[in-house]
C-alpha cells in the first residue's frame, strides 16, 4: 500500500498528512484550508466535510467550501479548455482513470462487480452497498462523535469515501495506517472485535493478496474471473466495512459526560 504509493509516485500519503493534520485542528481556517486545497488536487478528500458536520463545526466546513472554490477559479483562469472538459465532460467517465474491475481497485463497486461478473456502475446493487455504507458510517461516527474519539471519527469519514469512490486503488487505502493506530492503541484497543479487525488488517496488508490477485487476473479489463478471486477482491473493502463496525460497537458505551468534559478542558488550560 505505502510501498505501491512511493513506487508509483504517488501523492496519497501527502494528501493524506495535510487532510489528517486539518481535520484534528482546532483552528478552522487551517481545518478548511486543508480539506479544501487537498480536494482542489483531488476531489475524494471533499467527504471530509462529513466530519465537519457531524462535529458542527460550520466555520471549518464553510472555509474548505471556500478553499475547494478557490482552486477551481484558478484552474479555470490558468487553463478554461481543460477545466470545461473535465467539469462537463470527463467527471463522470471512470473508465478515463482505469478499469473498474481489476484487482488493484479496492471499492465497493469494483468487488461488486467482480462478484457479479460486470460493471454495477449506478446501479440499484451499488446504491444498495453505498446505503449500507452510510448506515454503518452514521454508526460509527455518531459513536466517535458522542466519545469525542477525533482519530475514530477521522478513518470511519476517510474509510466511506474510499468504499463509494467508484474508483479506490490498493495505494489509496493509506489510511489504514491511522487505522491500525487507533485499532492498536487508542482509546478502544484491546476489545475482541477491536483486536480482531486490527489482525485482520495486518495479515490483509502483508500477505500481498493485491499483488497476487493481479499476477492472477487475466487482463485489467476482463471484470468476470474464478470465484476465488473474487472472494480475495473484497480484502480491503471488507476489512473497510469491519473498521466502521468496529468502532461503532466499540464506542458506542464510551461516552464523555459533561463532568469529565470540563475537566479535561480545565486540564488542557492548565498545561
Amino acid at each position: 500500500m505505502d510501498r505501491t504509493t512511493l513506487n508509483s509516485g504517488q501523492v496519497n500519503l501527502l494528501l493524506a498528512a495535510i487532510v489528517l493534520a486539518g481535520m484534528v485542528s482546532t483552528r478552522p481556517v487551517l481545518s478548511g484550508l486543508a480539506v479544501g486545497l487537498t480536494t482542489g488536487i483531488k476531489l475524494t478528500p471533499a467527504l471530509s466535510g462529513i466530519y465537519f458536520l457531524a462535529t458542527r463545526r460550520w466555520a471549518a466546513a464553510c472555509w474548505s467550501a471556500a478553499a475547494f472554490a478557490v482552486t477551481v477559479a484558478v484552474a479555470w483562469v490558468v487553463s478554461p479548455n481543460q477545466s470545461a472538459l473535465y467539469w462537463f465532460h470527463l467527471l463522470g467517465q471512470t473508465d478515463r482513470i482505469g478499469p473498474v474491475g481489476s484487482a488493484i481497485n479496492q471499492s465497493l463497486r469494483a468487488a461488486l462487480s467482480r462478484t457479479v461478473g460486470y460493471d454495477v456502475g449506478s446501479g440499484p446493487i451499488w446504491l444498495v452497498a453505498v446505503a449500507v455504507a452510510a448506515v454503518l458510517l452514521f454508526f460509527a461516527l455518531r459513536a466517535a462523535v458522542r466519545a469525542q474519539d477525533t482519530l475514530a471519527g477521522v478513518v470511519a469519514v476517510q474509510f466511506f469515501t474510499l468504499l463509494v469512490s467508484p474508483i479506490s486503488w490498493s495505494h489509496h487505502w493509506v489510511w489504514v495506517v491511522p487505522a491500525l493506530l487507533w485499532l492498536v492503541y487508542g482509546r478502544a484497543a484491546g476489545g475482541r472485535l477491536v483486536t480482531v479487525t486490527a489482525v485482520v488488517w495486518l495479515v490483509t496488508v502483508f500477505s500481498f493478496v493485491i499483488s497476487f490477485l493481479l499476477v492472477l487476473q487475466s487482463s485489467i479489463w476482463v471484470i468476470s474471473r474464478p470465484w476465488y478471486a473474487s472472494l480475495l477482491g473484497w480484502a480491503y473493502p471488507a476489512c473497510g466495512l469491519l473498521t466502521l463496525v468496529a468502532i461503532g460497537f466499540a464506542l458506542r458505551q464510551q461516552v464523555v459526560t459533561p463532568v469529565e468534559e470540563s475537566q479535561v478542558s480545565a486540564e488542557a488550560t492548565a498545561s
